[in-house]
């Protein structure tokens, strides 16, 4: 017998009452009529607002349904005041029994109060509860409440990790680690069994009390075989190889099945070994011969028997001891998970509500309190509701229905959230207790035809919903003004099957493909049909037909790899398409390239830098990586940008230096030329606006780097993560089917109702429990398949009534392939057309299909079904332009920049020059004339060290990191370290530690000296080493520094440099120092040149470096530098006199440099007057 149906002019407010309401049937216009009843006291005492109890399942929901509720009332309102009684007929009905003033003063109330409505999440209910009710709630008003319990579950799965794992023996230790290998692993394998209430029902697992005994019964075993394969092995398979009746199909293969033999004796890991093992064991041998031959009878056969029993006996102890372990962490995790939460007095979203029915269990007042403040409730889409929540509202209302009511609305045939917890065994178990149930009858979304085509789809099958007695399927009335599409070419069929054939050796990724193209064709033959007037859709709004546009269409997927599949379809035919799912941001490579980036700033090291930014997302190709790994110049432009972002990150924050780095790559731009750049900014942005959010609760970078590492290990999914639409034009919305609940669109495509997710989950229900439990042995795997499907036809359900014009399936009518019959034959299409007793037939499933289909249309009226071939054309759709001549406004003014930070690559980057201010690296001068002597690859010295920006980096960091005063022969492993780091070979070890060794002791070429010191000769309290230095700069104009270089020339009257060229310098002047040294009294700077100047040690004389240095205006380092060191020694040298004190700068040339020579050194102390009139310039005085 089907419900009631729901007259909402008289249907009792008290007591409890069951609504199921079909899609489209006008939920939540039944639940605000009902609310207006109740604040009109219509079949009731009136009731404010804040006294209705209205519970969904999230935020967006809650305001929604404020929203549409307020607008409900302001509408009666709107219609009493004006006795207009055509705007609200309904209200009119209601006053016949209520008095007009009265009626208007209480709605004028209830519309000003409703943002103080009682509408609430359900655990947003459930955290009022324990803050107001603190006292009979039993709880501490003072706890927290966390959303994001991923921090103190991991917490929890260490604990439990050093509390089981660490006192393991060796086996056991064996089987956890291949199980999980880490805490991180495991917590994400059992994070849904710890946080769902399940049993783990029937288990036969045995104990693990011999488990140690089986390991080392296997360890004998295979140390035996092992011992065997090496005496004989090669023997035994010479002995397969002379058998006469060899078989060439076995023999060809046993090269490849001796190496994994091979590798599995010597202690590898080789997939399937069990298999290889096999074929060698007294009844696989026998494949080794023909039909006619005897195979050989040598003693290996039973060693390989014996292993192979001995493995199939150990793998299934050791997938047995897996389970029993996966119980043994869950419930452990549970326990402490409990503990924490209140040893720190906080709570999760699910531990509120079974807090509440603690309290509820034990608090008679609670409950009183409770009916007294909330006297009528709703719980919309109780479909979704779990038995914690159902309990807790049973509790409250189940006792008093004379004093109170309370209402659950839903609809179990969209019961598709089971991996949020939904349990739809509560609503059945709901309904079945309730006083009343009464259902919505009438479709007011989709035309007559396509609700008759949904009517005659779900009636093929006697029982769809599978759970019958429970979820039973009634037939629909049609009262919407919606109309099938109107169109001169298309079929505008209510709803349309587009059928294709599969071939034998197609596979399943193939036809998904395949699939996508066709559905993206017919979308863009609507929409081109759109375009010339020729297809129009209804628009109840207008309550006329217009032209279809992209909007109007969706593509229903189960997955986001359909979804890409779908819309690279339509990129290829010019349709622009966006995704609606419900993915993780923090599965997106965006995220992912956002973390590699941010952990090389926070390191600072060049390797980690370089290997985010080989990430595709910043849009480098293998040429330009290239480039920047080979040519200094462009190398030190990326360490500038991140120094820059690393200072940015410091100064001003995460999301800055995000944007900063967004655009100094020019990111945007090239995201937007690529078909998916609007999903790629809309993840980038989200991700910094996440990141920026937890910058401001965590401590430093390290907590925030550690946060975000964590989600991205982490599967479990937060509404803040889920991926944001990336653009709210006129697009095709391509969304996946749990994310379409709720709304409608035209036309809705459903290309993948064929197919069926191999994923079972674990947990179902046991109907003599009334409970979920876990079935990890497969033991109850026939009733979780059941279930399976059972949410698969409800999913299809939600997917063909989101239509309101017309339907698209795609179906398969022929097929030759056994796994893709196999996939028909379980998916919930296949079910609701050919499951039934009377339709099943020998045919194959494609067949059966085909069958199903043309008798559905047969017995249809005209215009509710038809069929078409799946096109394969590829018919390219060009959107029109927008309306309107639009123009970007060009800014032509100027930003005055004041102050900023700079530095000697800032003030030379007019030239080519390096552009950092910390290294300067490998650099071939091609205006030096060298001879071309071609370099034997072979001959390792200075002169053939690999060239380039990373070959500087190594040299830079060397002298670094060795200690000066020590022979280079004891500083081995340093040396070893940097060159496996920096990924140069062994083989330059030698020659990299003579190099080193005479250029730490070659003279420094001062000839004020007393004596000639050497680096070597410099002891750690004498030099520092990458000094850093900041100091203000009042104002520095390019025409006077340039003027006064050359009044007081660094590199000779007879060397032409080139003028500087840059704005005004106001701000500060940073810059690093390679090293620094004092030396009898004197002190100096020192920059270490990789610069390649020829191949000779004579290429590197006076002149040659002059050259480069003015190439380079390394002559304008210097000068800083001096600057800089002068600038100090006058704050915190006594008595300092310039003259006296300063020594000067070193620029050596490395690859130069050789024992007592004088070649590679260039030595210059600039002119006291240009270091103090620049000094004087700086600070600010006008003077020269």
């Amino acid at each position: 017998m089907s419900p009631q149906k729901l007259s909402l002019l008289d249907a009792p407010l008290k007591g409890i009452s069951l609504i199921e309401a079909s899609a489209g049937t006008g939920k939540t216009f039944t639940i605000a009529a009902l609310y207006l009843r109740l604040v009109l006291g219509h079949g009731c005492n009136p009731i404010s607002p804040e006294n209705i109890l209205v519970v969904t399942f999230t935020k967006a929901a809650t305001e929604e349904l404020r929203g549409r509720i307020r607008n409900r009332l302001r509408q009666a309102y709107n219609a009493i005041q004006t006795q207009d009684e055509s705007l609200d007929p309904f209200v009119f009905s209601l006053l016949k029994e209520l008095d007009h003033t009265s009626a208007l003063e209480r709605l004028k109330d209830a519309v000003q109060i409703m943002d103080i409505a009682a509408i609430y999440t359900i655990h947003g209910f459930a955290q009022k509860v324990l803050s107001q009710y603190s006292v009979e709630s039993h709880v501490d008003d003072e706890f927290e409440l966390i959303l994001d319990q991923q921090e103190i579950e991991m917490t929890a799965v260490n604990d439990v990790w050093r509390k089981f794992v660490y006192p393991l023996s060796e086996a056991e230790l064996d089987i956890v680690l291949d199980a999980w290998g880490s805490p991180s692993v495991l917590l994400r394998d059992v994070s849904t069994l710890v946080r769902r209430d399940v049993e783990f029902k029937d288990s036969n697992i045995k104990n693990l009390q011999d488990i140690d005994v089986a390991h080392k019964r296997f360890k004998d075993a295979f140390d035996k075989f092992c011992q065997d394969w090496q005496d004989q092995g090669q023997a035994f398979f010479n002995a397969i190889y002379d058998n006469e009746y060899a078989s060439k199909s076995f023999t060809n293969h046993l090269s490849r099945r001796k190496q994994h033999l091979d590798d599995f004796t010597s202690g590898a890991y080789v997939k399937d070994i069990e298999k290889y093992i096999g074929y060698f064991t007294e009844s696989g041998i026998k494949k080794s011969v023909t039909k006619k031959g005897e195979p050989t009878d040598h003693e290996m056969i039973l060693s390989f028997t014996k292993m192979h029993a001995a493995l199939l006996q150990w793998q299934e102890q050791k997938q047995q001891a897996t389970l029993l372990w996966k119980i043994r962490f869950t419930e452990a995790i549970r326990t402490r998970l409990d503990e924490l939460k209140q040893a720190q007095s906080v709570l999760c979203a699910d531990d509120l509500l079974k807090q509440v029915l603690r309290s509820l269990g034990s608090s008679e007042s609670l409950c009183t309190l409770l009916c007294q403040q909330f006297p009528m409730a709703m719980v919309d889409e109780f479909q979704d509701t779990d038995s914690t929540q159902y309990r807790v509202f049973s509790k409250l209302y189940s006792e008093t229905p004379e004093e109170t009511g309370f209402f659950m609305i839903g609809d179990p045939k969209q019961a598709i959230y089971k991996f949020r917890g939904a349990d739809v065994f509560t609503y059945i178990q709901a309904k079945t207790e309730v006083e009343r149930e009464f259902s919505l009858q009438d479709n007011y979304r989709s035309s007559p035809s396509l609700v008759s085509a949904v009517n005659a789809l779900f009636q093929c099958h006697d029982r769809p919903f599978i759970f019958d007695d429970s979820i039973p399927f009634y037939p629909v009335g049609a009262a919407s003004k919606s109309q099938l599409i109107q169109s001169r070419d298309i079929d505008n069929s209510a709803c349309v099957f587009q059928t294709f054939d599969i071939d034998s050796d197609s596979g399943i990724e193939d036809i998904r493909t395949e699939v996508a193209h066709g559905v993206a064709e017919q979308v863009s033959v609507l929409l081109s049909s759109g375009l010339e007037q020729s297809t129009k859709v209804f628009d109840s709004d207008l309550d006329d037909y217009r032209d279809i546009s992209s909007r109007d269409i969706a593509i229903l997927v189960r997955s986001a790899h359909q979804a890409r599949l779908v819309k690279q379809a339509l990129d290829e035919r010019g349709v622009a398409a966006v995704f609606k799912g419900q993915e993780s941001l923090y599965n997106s490579a965006e995220a992912l390239a956002v973390y590699e980036l941010l952990n090389s700033l926070h390191s600072l090291s060049e390797q980690s830098y370089r290997n985010a930014l080989a990430n595709p997302v910043w849009m480098l190709s293998l040429d330009q990586l290239a480039t920047h790994l080979q040519h200094e110049v462009c190398w030190e432009e990326e360490l500038e940008l991140m120094y820059e972002c690393k200072r940015i990150w410091i100064k001003q924050g995460i999301m800055p230096m995000l944007m900063h780095w967004l655009h100094s790559r020019g990111l945007p731009q090239q995201w937007f030329a690529l078909t998916d750049g609007e999903r790629r900014i809309t993840n980038y942005l989200h991700m910094a606006e996440l990141l920026q959010e937890q910058a401001s609760r965590l401590q430093g970078m390290q907590g925030l780097l550690t946060w975000f590492e964590h989600k991205l290990q982490n599967t479990y999914q937060s509404e803040e993560a889920q991926l944001r639409l990336e653009s709210d034009e006129n697009l095709v919305s391509i969304v996946t089917v749990h994310s379409s609940k709720g709304l409608e669109y035209p036309v809705v495509f459903l290309p993948y109702a064929w197919s069926m997710s191999k994923q079972v989950d674990v947990i179902y229900f046991d109907e003599i429990t009334q409970s979920l439990c876990c079935d990890l042995e497969d033991v109850h795997k026939d009733v979780r398949l059941k279930e399976q499907l059972a949410e698969e036809v409800r999913l299809l359900y939600v997917g063909v009534t989101r239509a309101s014009s017309q339907l698209y399936v795609t179906v398969p009518t022929h097929c030759d392939n056994k796994k893709i019959n196999s996939t028909l034959l379980a998916s919930p299409l296949f079910h609701v057309l050919c499951g039934s007793n009377e339709n099943k037939v020998e045919a194959a499933p494609a067949d059966q299909l085909a069958n199903a289909i043309s008798t559905l249309e047969k017995k249809s009226e005209q215009g509710v079904f038809a069929q078409q071939v799946l096109p394969y054309e590829l018919t390219s759709f060009k959107a029109p332009d927008p309306e309107g001549d639009w123009q970007t406004t060009q800014f032509e003014g100027k930003i005055k920049q004041p102050w900023f930070m700079s530095s000697f690559s800032s003030l030379v980057r007019g030239l080519h020059v390096p552009h950092h201010q910390r290294f300067n690296f490998d650099e071939i001068d091609d205006d030096l004339i060298i001879p071309e002597v071609p370099l034997d690859k072979d001959i390792l010295n200075p002169f053939t060290f690999p060239k380039g920006a990373h070959a500087g980096n190594f040299l830079h960091n060397l002298f670094e990191d060795i200690d000066f005063t020590r022979p280079m022969i004891d500083q081995v492993s340093t040396v070893q370290e940097l060159l496996m780091r920096y990924g140069f070979e062994e083989k330059w070890l030698e020659t990299v530690l003579e190099w080193s060794q005479k250029i730490l002791h070659a003279p420094l070429q001062d000839q004020t000296l007393d004596k000639p010191i050497s680096l070597s000769d410099l002891q750690p309290d004498q030099k520092s080493v990458e000094m850093e230095f900041y100091f203000p700069v009042n104002g520095l104009s390019c025409s006077k520094f340039n003027a006064l270089l050359r009044k007081y020339p660094v590199l000779g009257t007879v060397q032409q440099v080139q003028d500087l060229d840059f704005d005004f310098l106001q701000g500060m002047l940073k810059g690093f120092i390679d090293l620094t040294f004092e030396c009898q009294g004197r002190y100096y700077v020192l920059d270490y040149k990789s610069n390649f100047l020829g191949d000779e040690l004579t290429h590197y004389h006076r002149n040659a470096m002059t050259q480069a240095m003015a190439e380079h205006r390394y002559d304008v380092q210097l000068v800083l530098y001096t600057l800089a060191l002068h600038r100090l020694l006058k704050l915190t040298l006594p008595n300092y006199n310039y003259d006296e004190h300063m020594g000067g700068g070193f620029y050596l040339f490395l690859r130069g440099i050789s024992g007592e020579s004088q070649y590679g050194q260039f030595y210059h102390k600039p002119n006291r007057l240009l270091i103090e009139a620049l000094d004087a310039m700086i600070s600010g005085d006008n003077h020269d």
